[in-house]
């Protein structure tokens, strides 16, 4: 699954923090749901905002 228009900034964390934002909006925390996302998973959750209102800040799979 890809998103076209969308561009991605790594920036380093610190004590294995891993989370996604999109538009300032958490879209996955490592720390929250204790593991790393599914393949496409994250994607998944871009899309559903591009979509829908706000926000699926929470651990389950769409």
């Amino acid at each position: 699954m890809s998103l076209s228009g969308v561009s991605v900034q790594l920036e380093a964390g610190f004590g294995g923090v891993f989370d996604v934002f999109f538009d300032n909006d958490l879209v996955f925390s490592k720390f929250r749901c204790h593991r790393f996302p599914d393949n496409g998973e994250i994607t998944g959750k871009i899309k559903s905002l591009t979509r829908t209102p706000k926000t699926l800040n929470n651990c389950t799979k769409d």
